[in-house]
């Protein structure tokens, strides 16, 4: 089910709502008294993923004609996920090998793909090197499950739009 014009532009203010507050919390914690020094080096830890949050929010309104309110739903679903890491161990995963497998595999601009991929790359390097085996491969798996559906979601719109 396609949106019309009014809920499509909806579902791209949500994007961009929700772009907007991840950033308002990571600059809040930048700004904020740090009560110690991981919580300084978790918002540097996630500086990188804003930038290509960003990049990848650019991409998805770019490439979406057509929004369906079960792909607004599910973007919505892995950014709140991805970002409820940034306030503790929320859930067991990786939000970063959440967030950038889902994007990974749900735009189609090379470039984007290339650079989350390194940046992946990077994430689980980073990960094994503090001896956490385990919340990066869940975030990868929940990542791609998410983008399974994303595309079953995307390919069943495409065919009726």
């Amino acid at each position: 089910m396609t949106l019309p014009g009014r809920l499509q532009r909806f579902g791209q203010y949500s994007l961009w709502l929700a772009s907007f507050f991840c950033l308002v919390a990571l600059c809040v914690t930048l700004l904020a008294p740090s009560r110690t020094p991981g919580e300084k080096f978790s918002a540097l830890y996630s500086l990188p993923l804003y930038s290509v949050f960003f990049s990848w929010l650019y991409c998805r309104l770019r490439e979406n004609a057509k929004f369906s309110i079960v792909t607004i739903i599910l973007d919505l679903a892995v950014i709140g996920l991805a970002a409820s890491r940034f306030f503790g161990p929320i859930i067991p995963s990786s939000g970063h090998a959440l967030f950038l497998s889902y994007s990974l595999f749900t735009i189609n601009s090379r470039l984007y793909r290339i650079v989350a991929a390194i940046l992946l790359a990077l994430t689980i390097a980073l990960k094994l090197s503090w001896g956490d085996y385990y919340s990066w491969l869940y975030g990868v798996l929940i990542g791609v499950l998410f983008a399974g559906v994303y595309s079953l979601i995307a390919c069943q719109t495409n065919m009726r739009g």
